[in-house]
């Protein structure tokens, strides 16, 4: 990430990984708040933003400097994919279904 660039490896690495603390806090209030409207706008956005941070890995993969080659990497970013896609795929179903009525 450009911005943890001048930072040691292992301090950016550190400051990665607790930026996203307060990052997945605000998701899981916004995807399991009350409101339904805003729980229902949430979880599409993450199920698409999972997607788009997918592509962007293999877009950025070829990159030397690229550094997120560990499986359990993979799999984080992959297997998030995998669940947006998913979801994405089902709300669109239930969707249609609806208008069908």
């Amino acid at each position: 990430i450009p911005i943890l660039r001048s930072l040691p490896e292992e301090l950016g690495m550190t400051a990665f990984v607790i930026f996203h603390i307060p990052l997945f806090a605000g998701i899981i209030a916004l995807i399991a708040c009350n409101n339904e409207q805003i729980r229902s706008l949430s979880r599409i956005a993450v199920s698409g933003f999972l997607l788009l941070h997918a592509v962007l890995h293999i877009w950025f993969s070829s990159n030397p400097n690229y550094g997120f080659v560990s499986t359990i990497s993979n799999w984080l970013i992959f297997g998030g994919a995998g669940c947006g896609a998913i979801y994405l795929a089902l709300t669109y179903k239930e969707y249609r279904s609806s208008k069908a009525r």
